[in-house]
């Protein structure tokens, strides 16, 4: 507490201080807070771009030849380990 009485005058007491700082807290969280649900009703672009679409569309016929490539060396090997161990 000031000890001068012109300081005294001046000094803003602790609770309006308080009130004011609360006031500007509440707004400002108010102001974030509805700024967030805003953003949240937005849509969301989900929606692949055209160029991934074309992609998997033209590499699909080559992974399925791959696939097929792919089992039938994993049964030609199981075969030969199979053959080795009887």
């Amino acid at each position: 507490m000031p000890m001068n009485k012109n300081l005294k005058k001046s000094q803003l007491s602790y609770a309006n201080r308080t009130k004011e700082i609360e006031a500007h807290y509440n707004y400002v969280m108010n102001e974030i807070i509805s700024d967030f649900l805003n953003e949240e009703k937005k849509p969301l672009n989900i929606l692949p771009k055209k160029s991934n679409m074309d992609l998997k569309r033209a590499l699909s016929k080559k992974f399925a030849k791959l696939n097929k490539r792919t089992e039938i060396a994993i049964v030609e090997l199981l075969s030969i380990v199979f053959l080795e161990a009887h």
